[in-house]
């Protein structure tokens, strides 16, 4: 069930959102506070807990758009629909439809890579230039051919974290669909875990994302 605390980050943005049916893409048009220099999430998930530590010196951009969805509780109760054995394991698709929209019409532009995608890193997905929104993978394995992948003229996925407790639960997670739920993302942004649970029903879920200050 989705938290409160997310249904209200929906209603705001879609009351902000009034374009977000608008093809046009406005690349860093939303304006938010710099993240700290590095910050905890803690993800609590249908396996158990495991925590990432942010470095903003990674991916500025990224970094703060990852600590403003964290905060805004994007990531509460969100399937994570892509597990590749030996690849990744990949979520950040929201259960409102309007959300969705919303940050896909806003991403945010590149950065060079200033760390390998190595095991238990975490970047943003991006299918394009400036194509990051909120969709973010973990690595669950070394994946240095990432860090120069060329995507319309830029080369590679900046990690902006790293998991640093409970690597065994990302482990953990259901990857007997493979590739097969990421092909149906259309139906996943409109209707989220209604759709998943249904087509889906093995799929583990983020049941939480909170961040927390490092001590």
């Amino acid at each position: 069930m989705r938290s409160t605390f997310t249904l209200l980050a929906a209603v705001l943005f879609v009351i902000l959102s009034h374009n977000t049916g608008c093809a046009q893409q406005k690349v860093d048009s939303l304006v938010v506070p710099a993240a700290p220099d590095s910050f905890k999430v803690v993800f609590t998930t249908s396996k158990g807990s495991f925590t990432a530590v942010a470095y903003r010196n990674w991916s500025p951009k990224g970094v703060d758009r990852f600590h403003h969805l964290v905060s805004a509780g994007f990531y509460d109760s969100v399937v994570i629909f892509r597990v590749v054995k030996g690849f990744v394991a990949q979520f950040g698709l929201s259960n409102s439809e309007q959300l969705n929209n919303y940050y896909k019409g806003l991403p945010i532009s590149d950065e060079p890579v200033k760390t390998s995608n190595k095991k238990g890193t975490i970047s943003f997905a991006r299918s394009t230039k400036d194509s990051r929104t909120s969709q973010l993978f973990i690595n669950i394995n070394d994946n240095a051919f990432l860090d120069n992948m060329d995507y319309g003229g830029t080369l590679g996925f900046p990690p902006i974290a790293k998991i640093t407790e409970g690597y065994q639960v990302v482990e953990s997670l259901f990857s007997g669909y493979g590739e097969t739920p990421s092909a149906r993302q259309d139906s996943i942004a409109i209707k989220g875990m209604n759709y998943t649970t249904r087509a889906f029903p093995n799929l583990d879920y983020i049941i939480s994302a909170r961040v927390s200050k490092i001590k």
